[in-house]
């Protein structure tokens, strides 16, 4: 799976009933610029009509649902109403055109500040252009602007596989405690920011069950400092926090332990999210791993391993338990990680090839080409190896089930 909705906090639309465009006067119901939340137990509609002057229009809105009613007809002199049940669904009707396919998102865009509800201005973003939104306090009130922006402006910056730029000296996003400004790529995403802290994707699929997959800041338990994760809504229930990622062999995992104790790559691409992180965000629940993987010829294997967790530094031991859920994989090589004999990478620290840390005299990192919970190196998984064409046999190849090179793999726990 490769995310491609980017942004930097969450952000959710406390919405309880559909969300409607609301025009009086526009010659196509595509045109309308202003969105309102309707009653519980409205519908959104359209209605079309011939002003004074026989130029035809549309009027669109919120509709009790029991006296919507469609009446249908392609003929621009006949009367044509069609209501709908969905967010934004009254864009199209009567024959009218729809959004473009290649549109970017439809973002609230009010550029005074205005109070959480309060803005109802919408703007389609171009292509490479996300939803923004800013907030601070104003005597005592949050308050917003929003609008489209390029998407690398959203982005965090990439240097030598460390993500900095938008980020202090501690590698964790800076934020003003009486504001906030986040970035995302749904639909109306960006009316406000939302305020609560979640400390991993679990707790926020809980509060929150409809939200996509996306990236989301979470709040670290501890420090409670702030960071952004790739969070797995769709797989298996939902709740995954993603902490590899590799789909292209865009990123180069041959990297030193530094770099995999901060973390390296785009959450919206390829990535590891950081060993830091990853104890932080272990130390305190009961977790379960899953590691998904394709292989070169598109077929899907998963395996879920309870009681994760990864200790604290210098060296980041790996604790799991035995498999509990696995399906396209063969029965040896999701027992293989757990083995406590060759190759199994269960009670080990983590190597890089300038850290040495597994049970043979040679680093496990430079001879396999890779970083990993080695043992005396390794029986199937090199998840970190590096990428070759899939299909190919190779050593130093990413893989986890056999010696063969693999297409993607994902790894991801959430709280059990």
């Amino acid at each position: 799976m490769l995310y491609v909705v980017i942004g930097i906090s969450l952000l959710v639309c406390a919405s309880e009933g559909l969300l409607c465009l609301k025009c009086n006067d526009v010659a196509q119901p595509r045109h309308c610029t202003t969105v309102v939340e309707c009653p519980q137990s409205d519908v959104c509609y359209v209605d079309r009509s011939v002003n004074d002057i026989g130029e035809t229009s549309y009027i669109l809105g919120c509709s009790p649902e029991n006296i919507c009613t469609n009446i249908t007809s392609t003929s621009q002199s006949s009367r044509c109403t069609n209501c709908c049940g969905s967010d934004l669904c009254n864009h199209q009707a009567c024959g009218e055109p729809d959004y473009p396919v290649d549109r970017g998102p439809i973002c609230y865009s009010c550029h005074d500040p205005v109070p959480a509800g309060r803005c109802h201005n919408i703007e389609f973003c171009r292509s490479g252009e996300e939803c923004s939104v800013t907030g601070k306090q104003l005597f005592g009130t949050m308050v917003f602007t929003s609008k489209c922006q390029k998407a690398f402006a959203c982005e965090p910056h990439n240097s030598d596989g460390v993500l900095v730029g938008k980020r202090d000296e501690l590698n964790e996003r800076s934020y003003d405690d009486q504001g906030c400004e986040s970035c995302c790529n749904a639909d109306l995403c960006n009316q406000q920011c939302f305020t609560h802290s979640y400390a991993d994707c679990s707790e926020v699929h809980k509060a929150h069950p409809d939200l996509p997959s996306s990236i989301y800041t979470i709040t670290l338990w501890n420090t409670n400092s702030r960071a952004e994760v790739v969070c797995d809504m769709d797989t298996d229930g939902g709740g995954w926090t993603v902490f590899q990622h590799r789909v292209n062999g865009s990123v180069d995992f041959y990297r030193n332990f530094s770099s995999y104790e901060n973390g390296f790559g785009s959450l919206h691409g390829e990535f590891w999210l950081g060993l830091s992180l990853m104890h932080e965000m272990t130390s305190h629940t009961t977790n379960e791993l899953r590691i998904d993987i394709q292989r070169a010829n598109g077929s899907l294997g998963y395996v879920v391993y309870p009681k994760f967790r990864i200790e604290a530094a210098p060296t980041y031991i790996l604790r799991i338990g035995n498999k509990t859920d696995y399906g396209g994989i063969s029965s040896t090589s999701v027992d293989s990680f757990t083995d406590t004999g060759y190759g199994g990478a269960v009670d080990m620290a983590f190597t890089t090839f300038d850290r040495d840390n597994d049970l043979i005299v040679e680093n496990c990192a430079l001879l396999y080409h890779g970083a990993w919970w080695y043992h005396s190196c390794y029986k199937y998984a090199n998840l970190n190896g590096d990428y070759v064409t899939p299909g190919t046999d190779s050593n130093n190849a990413i893989k986890f089930d056999s010696m063969t090179s693999l297409k993607t793999s994902r790894l991801m726990f959430r709280t059990a």
